[in-house]
């Protein structure tokens, strides 16, 4: 098993998710990724790129007090790619919305930007992807952190599966579940 380097393993992953995107959405033509502050969103910014690099006309929103370490060459790749940095979606709606504001460490209530965002994303009534678990859940328990989740209609669950895909509100918010190990022989 190959070691990764954090930076390394995002770009990975990143290429990953874009090849997912465009096997289950190949028709969404405009996709809105709605990226955090950590690896999720990081792994979401990679994914921007590489979409945009395959013709994809892509709007990325990450709150300026949102960029950090992790995710400040991801978001230099996307806007080099095309990517549009956007607060949310304009009155051009997307065909597709990617959730890659939280994954892995979710545990506590959402903060005002990342609820919105998800509101924003319910409010535009388009299919959304979301990237390791829906935001707003538990990664291990499936249990709503809060008053919003994303309601996906499919979920790629990155190295392994989380429990919380398969328990409490997890089953009903990540629609269709995917797995990819991330391994780099395939």
């Amino acid at each position: 098993q190959r070691r990764w380097a954090h930076g390394e393993l995002m770009a990975w992953a990143g290429r990953r998710v874009a090849s997912w995107i465009m096997a289950v959405a190949p028709h969404a033509r405009h996709v809105w990724v709605a990226a955090g502050p950590g690896g999720n969103g990081g792994d979401g910014l990679y994914a921007a790129a590489h979409l945009a690099s395959m013709g994809r006309q892509v709007d990325i929103s990450l709150h300026p007090d949102q960029v950090t370490s992790t995710t400040q060459e991801a978001l230099s790749r996307a806007l080099s790619a095309g990517c549009q940095l956007v607060p949310q979606p304009g009155r051009q709606r997307p065909d597709l919305v990617v959730d890659a504001l939280l994954g892995l460490g979710a545990n506590r209530p959402l903060t005002a930007p990342i609820a919105q965002a998800v509101q924003a994303m319910a409010q535009l009534d388009r299919p959304c992807l979301s990237i390791d678990i829906p935001t707003g859940l538990n990664p291990d328990t499936g249990q709503a952190l809060g008053d919003v989740v994303v309601r996906a209609q499919g979920t790629l669950s990155l190295l392994t599966l989380k429990p919380g895909l398969f328990m409490g509100a997890g089953r009903d918010a990540a629609g269709r579940i995917w797995l990819d190990t991330l391994d780099d022989s395939v």
